[in-house]
């Protein structure tokens, strides 16, 4: 376990036993492949690091791990990385006899079909075992961290940079499927985030350059803040998540994730008391009570809650919709500025603790307003369904009553029943 080695070209470890070495360097690529544990300290390769153990239930743990291409470990128990992650700063090669490529092509992560090694990537897989990373990971390209469904575990990471995409992707029998404790950051792509088996997210601040894209079986709990916008609007790990767990869908109309959004949908509650921004929609949906502090989006807000909904200031370039499905369920919001039209529906009471304002923005036709649709489900009516051409204020509650503590400044209609 004292051992170290290094080598000019590749350092190749192969056995049907246990490896375990303290450090291993290599001038291209670092590859073990164990039929029992591995256990190793610093790894450090000039293009690929390649590590799996294939015997059941075994564990493959790492410390301080750098590769100039690509970082990919496989382990069909759980994986633990107690150091730095790394990979970039070398070149992205094409060879076909790359250690990480290899391995990844033997078991390949998979989100809306297999994905790929192209770039600079961190690739972490476990078919039956919990993955945990407790230092830092800094990937060129795309970071991610998946449990195999049915027979997963939990991912729990600490603070992850990827230049391109970040994919937590957990489960297990466990209270968290996803626990991230630090900041998590897709400079120029997508966070997606999944928790399966009625498992729980938590998560601190997250920031992409493209879409947050977040599925939760139970509770999504985001501690910090988050954004989305300042990147190139492209089809990433987000868009993928979208398509393998299904699309946030209000009134029939299915979002997909064009332009810059953040976008969440839960099988239990959603609390965020951070700011959460977007340079497109924020998007909220879940079968539990939501709780927020403050959402802005440069297009749409959404909140649709099965439940009780709680929200502060509400802020947005053109719709604002926020509804409760639930019987008796109370919405209650802050201040709330739409672009063009306001809309709010319960079927338990109505709380508007701040000031209210619609029209700021252009009346906009578009099919997938958040207000229109939330609107088009359940329209207020004054002999006969009213509609919503121009930029109005409407709150309609179907078994409670109707408060509004705050100044109303509507640029067209303001409608309360």
């Amino acid at each position: 376990a004292s051992a170290n080695l290094s080598s000019v070209g590749d350092l190749r470890i192969q056995t049907t036993g246990a490896v375990g070495l303290n450090k291993l360097t290599a001038g291209r690529d670092v590859l073990v492949d164990a039929g029992s544990t591995v256990l190793t300290g610093i790894l450090s390769a000039g293009r690929d690091i390649g590590l799996r153990s294939t015997g059941a239930g075994a564990s493959v743990t790492i410390g301080n791990a750098s590769a100039g291409d690509d970082l990919v470990i496989r382990a069909r128990g759980s994986i633990f990385a107690t150091g730095t992650l790394s990979s970039g700063g070398g070149a992205d090669s094409a060879a076909g006899d790359q250690a990480g490529d290899l391995m990844f092509s033997a078991a390949p992560t998979t989100l809306a079909g297999n994905l790929s090694l192209t770039g600079q990537n961190i690739d972490l897989r476990s078919s039956a075992g919990a993955i945990t990373v407790t230092g830092a990971v800094n990937a060129a390209s795309d970071a991610r961290f998946q449990t195999q469904a049915t027979t997963g575990g939990a991912v729990t990471v600490g603070t992850v940079t990827a230049g391109r995409d970040l994919l937590l992707d957990g489960g297990g029998a466990g209270p968290n499927g996803v626990l991230a404790t630090g900041t998590l950051t897709a400079t120029s792509g997508d966070v997606a985030v999944r928790a399966r088996d009625g498992s729980t997210v938590s998560l601190a601040d997250v920031a992409a350059g493209d879409d947050v894209a977040i599925r939760g079986s139970g509770d999504v709990t985001i501690s910090g803040s988050v954004s989305a916008g300042g990147g190139t609007d492209s089809a990433g790990l987000g868009d993928a998540l979208k398509s393998s767990s299904g699309a946030l869908t209000v009134a029939g109309h299915a979002y997909d994730l064009s332009g810059q959004n953040i976008d969440i949908v839960a099988g239990g509650t959603v609390t965020t008391p951070g700011t959460l921004s977007a340079v497109g929609d924020v998007r909220i949906q879940s079968v539990g009570a939501i709780n927020t502090f403050s959402l802005t989006a440069g297009r749409d807000v959404l909140v649709d809650s099965g439940s009780t909904v709680l929200t502060g200031v509400l802020s947005a370039g053109r719709d604002i919709g926020v509804r409760s499905t639930g019987a008796g369920a109370t919405v209650t919001i802050g201040n709330a500025s739409a672009g063009d039209d306001l809309v709010i529906r319960a079927n338990g009471s109505i709380f508007a603790t701040g000031t209210l304002r619609s029209g700021s923005g252009a009346d906009s036709a578009a099919t997938d307003q958040a207000g229109d649709l939330i609107f088009g489900a359940d329209m207020s009516n004054l002999g006969g369904n009213l509609n919503l051409t121009g930029k109005t204020i409407d709150l309609k509650s179907t078994a409670g009553s109707i408060t509004v503590m705050g100044a109303v400044h509507a640029a067209t209609d303001a409608r309360f029943q």
